[in-house]
């Protein structure tokens, strides 16, 4: 029970090291000064800045896109919410509600792979351009080996 506990704290602490680079990237590495854990992941946190001339609210969405469905979902809830943010970071998060870009093809086999999904055996045909993205889903037009058009 122990070592499954450091197992789950471990794998915790990469995917707050992933968050950390990605808001660094974007430029909220202030944050991390602020409540000083550079000092306490040492060189663990380290990634580029962006360097376009983007205002915070713009690189708060950015930032928010990359890290995932979860984020966009919490950022398509708080975009609902004037009474929590400023005006300019409610117009750039309402663009999670209908702006979200489509993750690429290959993300996608690698999630019919992992759902037992053979493409190349149970498709003839999928567009690898989606029909639409959402935050948690985009639809692909497709061809089933009898011949009849699906969507997936």
């Amino acid at each position: 029970m122990r070592f499954q506990k450091r197992i789950s704290h471990i794998n915790h602490f990469t995917r707050f090291k992933e968050v950390s680079n990605i808001l660094i990237k974007h430029g909220f590495g202030f944050i991390f000064d602020r409540v000083d854990m550079r000092k306490l992941l040492g060189r663990d946190i380290t990634a580029s800045v962006r360097t376009e001339p983007a205002s915070a609210p713009v690189r708060l969405r950015y930032a928010i896109q990359e890290l995932g469905p979860t984020y966009i979902k919490l950022g398509q809830l708080i975009s609902t919410r004037p009474d929590l943010v400023a005006p300019q970071y409610l117009k750039e998060l309402e663009k999670l509600q209908n702006d979200v870009p489509p993750f690429s093809f290959q993300e996608v086999l690698l999630i019919f792979k992992s759902e037992g999904i053979e493409p190349e055996r149970d498709f003839a045909y999928i567009s690898p351009e989606p029909i639409a993205a959402a935050s948690i889903a985009q639809v692909h037009e497709a061809a089933l080996k009898s011949g009849d058009k699906v969507v997936v």
